[in-house]
């Protein structure tokens, strides 16, 4: 969540001299320690260093929901549906606002795993990760694909916001070329079959 926390948080920055997040991969985080659930949790407290009343600006400016923009990286999200260290509805009303602001989202639910158990379950939502990693790693920011690099695999399928009907994480397998050793996506990869 600590993780997933950051990463979404990148993700909603505005430009700067930091090379652009391109997408973004987010466990269980916490996108909006302004709600209840996360700011009268004690975890949050020491992780903010005060609590809600001191600061609620500071939990605001910590919070991803809260500074989701058009045109920001896609986002791709997966949460334990029994999660109560960061309960699910962060990952759903974090999804609810990407979608508003048009920003390309897929959130997998992982059906009766809590906290701890949907961390190691890479195997219920890798091949979906990577399925979003080889749409959107070369989408530019206005929809369109770049010309490709020999190490990154572009699929120029029209971008798609909608979450899937489907809850269960078996995504259908994309038959993307497998990129060249070394590349950012091939170790992302390599990391994520572990």
């Amino acid at each position: 969540s600590a993780g997933g926390h950051l990463s979404a948080l990148l993700a909603v920055q505005p430009a700067s001299d930091l090379p652009p997040v391109r997408v973004a991969i987010a466990g269980a985080p916490p996108s909006d320690l302004t709600a209840p659930e996360a700011r009268d949790a004690s975890s949050v407290k020491i992780f903010m260093g005060s609590n809600y009343a001191r600061i609620p600006a500071l939990y605001a400016q910590a919070s991803p929901r809260l500074q989701v923009r058009s045109g920001m990286a896609p986002v791709f999200l997966y949460h334990g549906t029994t999660d109560k260290t960061v309960p699910i509805i962060q990952s759903e009303n974090f999804v609810k606002t990407l979608q508003a602001a048009n920003v390309p989202v897929q959130l997998i639910r992982l059906q009766g795993l809590d906290h701890s158990q949907a961390s190691g379950a890479t195997s219920q939502y890798r091949s979906a990760a990577l399925a979003f990693l080889d749409r959107y790693i070369n989408v530019a920011q206005d929809g369109t694909a770049p010309a490709p690099t020999p190490s990154v695999p572009v699929e120029t399928d029209p971008v798609d916001t909608e979450e899937p009907e489907d809850d269960s994480a078996t995504p259908t397998p994309n038959p993307a070329p497998a990129p060249t050793s070394g590349s950012s996506l091939d170790r992302l990869r390599t990391l994520l079959r572990r």
